[in-house]
């Protein structure tokens, strides 16, 4: 391996993995809505646009790296899909069952 690819290699795995410390911040709290939406979609953009220059100058290690950095975005889409629409509809079948209580009781 040439001394520009194992470069290439260690700058595109310290950035794939550069944000998988808010990834576990996120899991941890149960929760994505601190992540951006328009920084995660131009990251996902940025990665397809490199997977495909990583084809066209035939790059393993830029394939290889920008592939699994593009499936962690795609796990940050769902959690943040999961945060606005599964969890919200789990607040609020909370609240009408809070409401039926407190009707219950008067």
């Amino acid at each position: 391996m040439e001394q520009k690819e194992i470069i290439g290699t260690v700058a595109t795995i310290i950035g794939t993995f550069s944000y998988l410390p808010q990834m576990y911040k996120a899991y941890k709290i149960g929760s994505a809505k601190e992540i951006s939406i328009l920084y995660l979609s131009c990251h996902f953009i940025s990665n397809i646009l490199w997977i495909a220059f990583g084809v066209i100058i035939y790059s393993p290690a830029l394939l290889s790296s920008t592939s699994l950095s593009t499936f962690l975005d795609l796990i940050w889409f769902y959690n943040m899909y999961k945060d606005l629409h599964i969890n919200k509809r789990i607040e609020i079948k909370d609240d009408v069952k809070d409401e039926i209580k407190s009707d219950n009781k008067v």
